[in-house]
This record gives structure tokens, sequence and C-alpha cells, in this order.
């Protein structure tokens, strides 16, 4: 495998320090951005693959294509997943609320958090389940809450408070050993336990 040795696009339009990125789920052809302005950028970064020998190849790269803007968050964005199917993505970040986008309405599909939410940011986000049935979220307040997508619910349906401190990262996936259709969740925290 080999990786390029410069760069080969840029995402232009983010007014702040970015602090997610994802590719769009299979067959990756789109990039996400969050950042602290509060929006989640989605680009086409496809590009016109230059020739060796090519007297542009020390040309600056050419900026990816900007296509949506997705805005409703109060603070920074700190975390985005995206579902299978690419119809939708989850973002989450320092206003305590998971958020369920529509890609092609860049509307809100769900709100995940309010009364019964996390109690600090959201740090990170995770699809799980079956046909991504489920978001699993992380947090400051050192908890993972898991929130069901196919309900009308905002509260949600299990909630873990196992961490000593920060939930940082969440991964969600099939069981690596047990019975088919079992899930499990991992989280890392800031105290240094997964």
């Amino acid at each position: 495998m080999a990786f390029p040795n410069r760069p080969l696009t840029q995402l232009h339009g983010s007014n702040g320090p970015v602090h997610a990125l994802t590719y769009s789920s299979t067959p990756s052809t789109y990039i996400l951005a969050g950042s602290t302005d509060r929006s989640v950028r989605l680009y086409n970064p496809s590009r016109i693959p230059q020739q060796p020998g090519n007297s542009q190849s020390h040309a600056p790269p050419r900026p990816a294509q900007l296509i949506q803007t997705y805005s409703a968050h109060g603070y920074e964005v700190l975390d985005i997943s995206v579902a299978a199917d690419n119809a939708s993505f989850a973002s989450v970040g320092g206003d305590r609320t998971v958020f369920l986008w529509d890609v092609a309405t860049a509307q809100t599909l769900r709100r995940f958090g309010g009364n019964q939410g996390h109690t600090a940011r959201i740090n990170c986000v995770a699809f799980a389940g079956d046909g991504d049935s489920v978001l699993v979220s992380g947090s400051f307040d050192a908890s993972v809450r898991i929130w069901d997508v196919r309900s009308q619910s905002t509260k949600p349906i299990m909630v873990l408070e196992e961490a000593r401190d920060s939930v940082s990262c969440v991964l969600a996936g099939p069981a690596a050993a047990g019975a088919a259709g079992e899930h499990e969740i991992l989280a890392g925290s800031v105290d240094g336990r997964v």
C-alpha cells in the first residue's frame, strides 16, 4: 500500500479548528468534517489523477468540492459517525446532544439528549446494532449512553457508568466471540481503561 507524499486536496470552509473527520461508508467517496464553528460539512474530494512527470505535479492541491453544510449545533462538533447506508450520520459535541442527520435534506431527523441525556459535552458517537438501529455516545460525564434510532423516545435505552473519568472514544460492532446477532461496545476513557 502506497501513501501520497504530498497533499492531494484541501477542505476549505470551516471557520475554526476541525475536531472531527470521517469518510462516508463504503465506498468512502465523501468526507465529513466537524469543527468549532458548530457545523458539519460534506465534501467531495474527487480529483483528476496527475500523471508522473506532469509539469503540474508541484502545483498546490485543488480544493475539494463543498456539497452541503449542516448547522444546528450550539457548540463545537467533536465527532461524527456515518450510517452504513450513507443516508444519515450522527454528530456530537459541546451541546450535550446527539444529532441524527438526513444527508440529502440537511435536516436533523432526531435529537437525543435533554433531561435524560449526557450532563457534559459528548466526545464520541458510533452507530451500532442490526441496520444501525442504535447510536452509542460517550461523554465527559464519564458515561456511555445507548439510543434507539427507530423509536420516538429521546431517552437512552441503556446507560453505562463504569468509566471513572471522561469517555473519549467508543467502538461498537458484532461480538468477537458469542452467538450470532450479539453486539458489543468498547469504550475508552481518560482513566486509562477500556
